[in-house]
């Protein structure tokens, strides 16, 4: 049988092992922890709203409380080459607080999703005669505001949107530039805006006589009727055809 003395050093062997343990477990696991870094953040998107899952942490939010933002951004290359741009995609909540972003395939994905339920909520806002507004975009069922001044949509040409810009075309701009521009990535729901406009757009086919743009190019008058100068053909009209 093992000796008092014996059994007093493997208890104090023991006992010190065990206060060794305590300290050093949970300190590794920290570091541990820390080495791997934080839990990611993965978003789960739906037909009508989204949900964030970080770590325990899950939070769920409809399309209609948030702002989504779909925008291209070139890379930036070593040697200053030229580089495809990235399709990015940027949630944030009605505060402009970001809370997802994400470059890639999924990016479209998630603005056409969003911008699907958007569409049928802001048109039927439009219908009631609210409005309906995107960044620096308002738009009634009258008028498209850039920065809040009124552009009425029988003024308008188009509107559409490039690689990095919202732009909206008048009818009287000679020179076809466009009258206003805007970031997209300060634009949510873009593609929302554009199908708004057309929606609102009258052809000018369709305009009543006397409210036909004096400044069409040939092609646009002719067809609509109008007087005016050409912008594209001869100063004194335009051609028969």
């Amino acid at each position: 049988m093992a000796s008092d003395r014996e059994l007093g050093a493997v208890g104090r062997f023991v006992g010190v092992s065990l206060l060794v343990l305590s300290i050093v477990v949970p300190l590794g696991t920290r570091v541990w922890q820390e080495l791997k870094g934080p839990p990611p953040l993965v978003f789960h998107c739906f037909e009508h709203g989204f949900v964030l899952t970080h770590g325990p942490d899950v939070r769920a939010l409809p399309w209609s409380e948030v702002r989504v933002s779909a925008f291209r951004e070139s890379p930036h290359t070593p040697h200053g080459g030229a580089a495809e741009p990235i399709e990015w995609v940027e949630v944030k909540d009605r505060d402009g607080e970001p809370l997802y972003s994400v470059a890639g395939e999924a990016a479209p994905r998630i603005a056409t999703v969003a911008a699907s339920d958007e569409l049928p909520r802001a048109a039927h806002r439009l219908a009631r005669g609210g409005m309906a507004v995107y960044g620096r975009f308002a738009l009634s069922a009258d008028d498209l505001f850039l920065d809040g001044r009124p552009l009425p949509w029988q003024e308008i040409r188009k509107v559409e949107t490039g690689t990095h810009l919202v732009q909206v075309y008048r009818h009287q701009d000679a020179d076809h530039s466009a009258h206003f521009s805007a970031p997209r990535h300060q634009t949510p729901y873009d593609g929302v805006v554009v199908t708004l406009a057309h929606t609102y757009i009258r052809p000018v086919a369709d305009r009543p006589p006397g409210d036909q743009p004096t400044d069409l190019p040939c092609g646009d008058r002719a067809a609509a009727g109008g007087p005016g100068a050409c912008l594209d053909g001869p100063p004194h009209g335009c051609p028969s055809e």
